[in-house]
């Protein structure tokens, strides 16, 4: 995997019925944005200072992300809005920091 990387998931909750054939559901969009701040192009480790640098780094571009997303309508999708966000805890050295948006759907049912 090339860094940075994004991994999205879609979930739906709390699915109602709203009509005969169509429900409204709750969808959270996760993304976990994957970046590796000890990871150097000259294969050497990088120093202490080099690793904040990048660290720091990592924050910027989940600020750049939130940034695009919030808001955003996707077709008949309520526009997207930030319901929390996190550094997942990972026993490598791996940098993984996680927001999640959540969004309305209407679902029509197809009919016979």
């Amino acid at each position: 995997m090339e860094y940075p990387g994004v991994l999205i998931d879609v979930a739906l909750s709390q699915c109602e019925s709203i009509y005969q054939n169509t429900q409204q559901s709750m969808a959270s969009v996760t993304l976990r944005i994957v970046q590796n701040p000890y990871a150097s192009e000259s294969g050497s480790m990088p120093t202490p200072e080099q690793a904040h640098n990048r660290s720091m780094q990592c924050y910027d571009l989940i600020d750049k992300v939130y940034q695009a997303l919030q808001g955003v309508e996707i077709g008949e999708l309520s526009p997207l809005s930030r319901f929390g966000q996190y550094k997942e805890t990972r026993d490598y050295e791996l940098f993984v920091y996680r927001i999640e948006f959540r969004t309305l759907l209407d679902d029509l049912a197809k009919e016979g």
